[in-house]
């Protein structure tokens, strides 16, 4: 497997279930591995990967249960994408 060109770790959110999400956006410049990783969740939060600012553009879904890390490994093409770390 190629080197990922874009590797965002460590995205931490401390709120806690309900209320709004967190969203990042970020610019992929071309083709490329992404790994996108949260941890030191204080709250069980799911991590969404999204190709436009919509619930149903969802392209990756990282949702293991407690406090675990979220983690997501996927190839993208150039554009933006909205990465959402969301309780429930």
């Amino acid at each position: 497997m190629d080197k990922p060109l874009l590797e965002i770790q460590n995205l931490v959110s401390t709120k806690s279930k309900g209320g709004n999400e967190k969203i990042f956006k970020i610019e992929v410049p071309f083709k490329t591995i992404v790994n996108l990783s949260a941890t030191g969740l204080v709250a069980d939060l799911d991590m969404f990967l999204l190709s436009a600012c919509d619930r149903n553009a969802c392209i990756a879904y990282s949702g293991k249960s407690g406090v675990n890390s979220e983690n997501i490994s996927v190839t993208l093409n150039q554009g933006a994408y909205y990465i959402v770390l969301d309780g429930y």
